[in-house]
């Protein structure tokens, strides 16, 4: 794995468990469709992992 491509996974793990641990404490149906937008942000990250794995 290069250089560039072990940062990119780095930072995709990173985010994702930031954005994990902010969802804990969101509420369950946060005005605004807040929640529902972090979560479909997570998802986005979650394959991106995936297709970052698969390009190695």
């Amino acid at each position: 794995m290069s250089t560039e491509a072990a940062a990119r996974v780095e930072r995709l793990r990173r985010d994702i468990a930031d954005l994990e641990r902010h969802l804990v404490d969101m509420p369950p149906h946060h005005a605004g469709g807040t929640r529902r937008a972090a979560e479909e942000r997570l998802e986005d990250l979650r394959r991106a992992l995936r297709d970052a794995g698969r390009t190695v």
